[in-house]
């Protein structure tokens, strides 16, 4: 057949590529090797795939060439374009890394980064026999990080210097094998979150409390100044085997790193900083260095390797398919996961299946005959519609979808790729009477939260602390009752239990993000209430900007601190869906441990289909939405924030609950 293949292609990867470079006018290619590739994706688009960025590597790892194309459409898929060897005698091989990824959704290049660690939840121990039993040893003068749960497993011995012994939390366990006698040093080095109080002591038996040696406690109100809560010992030790513990005084979770060493070899740690990695590979051609400044963020990207072999005097066809299941599997470019070599041996992609890597092998190849125009663009999709009569009760259907998980104006170009399946959500934030109710059926807060306010609720500037919370034991009479608020001062755990026991669950951050900003509508929003990405928000929208002494402009005119369900303006707070006061009266606590982007660790393991960072003793736990005190900076998409499990001191954070079927 002809040779000819149309000019648009010409000059956009090695000797031609994808098909908008041009104008279609025709152009022989030499008579040489050559495969056509035919890159399709059965992604959304352009809700996930907006752009597609092509690299072309070499097998000793030298990279040949590079393209960044838009594909906002779906009629603009298959990319096709063409890679062939000038050597008329030897076949050829190339690496091709394709990545499809959400237009914007980009980083800085910095080398090659991978990113496919798995997370490694912290192990919390349940009781005294598990603490002890799993104790890893703290080898001399190298720091050991630990978590304690919230569970109260020992005690400690009182002395001078552990004057409160009692403690309300878990303990961390270590071993320290002592070779030498000598004089040791034994300290809490740190502690997260910071500001924490503790209580340090060593045993010689773990499980006997009678066998305590030592103890320093470490509170704040003793004579300590706010900070000085990281307990040490030094003592004589005679070789033999120790168990170090260390207590808090707090009911929540802890990271607690623990240091030992002779005290003649202590040294204090600095911060170390890693030395940056080589900025590899580079792009150089003919002595210019031309690598792309950016590169497409990983965790919104379906990235792909294809090993290619071209043969001198055929003219074959690779199709590849990028696959939503993919998105946020970085592909590994050697098995160090840096720029090494890509021998097939050591490189690995996604092909199909969600965060599965395969070795990379050559491509089936077949004799090239025409050029594929069926796309799969938009295939991949998740119908879980609402019925029609699902708009009725207390909570509303929220049907399945997919979105991208984290608006720019949320966490900055990092993201994820969320496909949400239906379930229910409360309509209005838990009030204080269905608290109260909840309380007359059976239900028991089990951390006792929240702590009753009888005074008014805080309306002047100098109110403040618990006259914040809304809850009170018995309802108040007349216009001072607040049984129609949103119930605040609560605890995660708290929030967590009163959901479960009503039949649900406290909503994930991916969950109550789409229910906000993106269920019910073709594209997301910036506001709850929004149909558009132009609007703004003012007083006689959302409860919020009503703390005069800590905003400039406010909405002071409309009252103070959270309102009633019934509040005029919070029934102007409403999704298409009918869920209000969504953009501001009170935040809510959802089910997530807090991750400071969604490109940590916690995030990176997490599935595609309702994805959730969990953690099950966490030290921080997330909360979503804007509230009443909050400026309009701080509403936009739902903002990101956290709190202590117990932050019961928040007195506009609340909750509502989500549910797998209709209430």
């Amino acid at each position: 057949m002809s040779r000819s293949l149309s000019k648009r292609w010409q000059g956009c990867l090695l000797a031609v590529a994808c098909a908008a470079c041009g104008e279609p006018d025709s152009v022989e290619l030499p008579p040489r090797g050559e495969v056509v590739v035919a890159i399709d994706t059965d992604a959304p688009v352009p809700e996930l795939v907006g752009r597609l960025r092509i690299d072309v590597f070499d097998q000793q790892g030298t990279w040949l060439d590079s393209r960044d194309v838009l594909r906002a459409d779906a009629e603009s898929w298959p990319a096709i374009f063409s890679v062939f060897t000038d050597d008329p005698s030897h076949e050829k091989s190339v690496v091709v890394r394709a990545r499809a990824y959400t237009e914007g959704r980009t980083r800085r290049y910095e080398g090659e980064q991978f990113a496919g660690d798995p997370f490694v939840e912290p192990r919390v121990a349940h009781s005294l026999t598990e603490l002890c039993e799993d104790a890893p040893e703290l080898e001399l003068g190298k720091p050991l990080t630990l978590r304690r749960g919230r569970g109260e497993w020992t005690g400690a011995i009182a002395s001078d210097s552990c004057m409160f012994p009692i403690t309300q939390s878990g303990a961390v366990a270590a071993r320290l094998v002592v070779q030498r006698a000598g004089r040791y040093r034994i300290e809490t080095i740190q502690v997260s979150p910071p500001e924490v109080e503790t209580l340090l002591m060593l045993r010689t038996d773990c499980l006997d409390l009678r066998s305590q040696i030592a103890c320093q406690s470490k509170v704040v109100g003793d004579g300590l100044e706010a900070g000085d809560y990281l307990a040490h010992l030094s003592l004589d030790l005679a070789p033999g085997s120790y168990t170090v513990l260390a207590l808090g005084y707090e009911p929540t979770p802890n990271d607690i790193t623990l240091k030992a060493d002779l005290a003649s070899e202590w040294q204090n740690d600095e911060p170390s900083q890693p030395e940056p990695a080589p900025p590899l590979p580079r792009l150089v051609r003919e002595g210019v260095d031309e690598t792309p400044n950016e590169e497409p963020e990983p965790h919104l990207t379906i990235d792909r390797l294809a090993l290619l072999r071209i043969t001198p005097g055929l003219k074959q066809l690779a199709s590849l398919t990028l696959h939503t299941q993919c998105v946020g599997t970085m592909a590994r470019l050697s098995a160090a996961g840096s720029f090494a070599n890509l021998a097939p041996r050591e490189a690995a992609t996604c092909v199909d299946r969600e965060g599965e890597r395969q070795p990379l092998t050559e491509e089936e190849l077949i004799p090239f005959e025409r050029l594929p125009t069926l796309t799969r663009a938009d295939q991949f999709s998740l119908e879980e519609p609402c019925a029609m009569d699902s708009s009725d009760g207390s909570a509303a259907c929220v049907p399945g979808g997919e979105f991208v998980f984290g608006a720019p104006s949320v966490t900055s170009t990092i993201g994820r790729f969320a496909v949400m399946h239906r379930f229910w959500m409360d309509r209005d934030e838990v009030t204080v009477e269905r608290w109260r109710a909840a309380r007359a059926r059976g239900f028991v807060p089990p951390d006792a939260t929240p702590s009753p306010n009888e005074l008014r609720y805080a309306n002047a500037i100098e109110d403040s602390g618990s006259l914040f919370c809304t809850y009170s034991a018995r309802p108040l009479p007349g216009a001072a009752s607040r049984e129609r608020f949103p119930v605040t001062c609560v605890s995660w755990y708290d929030a967590r239990a009163f959901c479960q026991f009503e039949g649900g669950d406290l909503p994930s951050e991916a969950q109550w993000e789409y229910a906000a900003i993106r269920a019910g509508r073709p594209r997301t929003v910036l506001f709850p209430w929004s149909t558009a990405n132009n609007e703004s928000v003012d007083c006689d929208r959302a409860v919020f900007n009503r703390h005069p002494a800590i905003n400039i402009a406010t909405c002071g005119d409309y009252g103070f601190g959270v309102v009633s369900i019934d509040d005029p303006v919070y029934a102007h707070d409403v999704t298409p869906l009918g869920l209000r006061s969504l953009t501001g009266n009170a935040a809510e606590w959802v089910l997530d441990a807090w991750a400071p982007t969604l490109g940590t660790a916690c995030w990176q393991n997490a599935t595609i289909v309702d994805p959730l960072c969990w953690e099950r003793e966490a030290l921080t736990r997330s909360y979503r939405g804007g509230d009443a005190l909050d400026s309009p900076a701080d509403i936009l998409g739902g903002r990101r924030r956290f709190a202590p499990p117990l932050g019961t001191f928040l007195g506009s954070l609340g909750l509502r609950c989500v549910y797998a079927e209709a209430r």
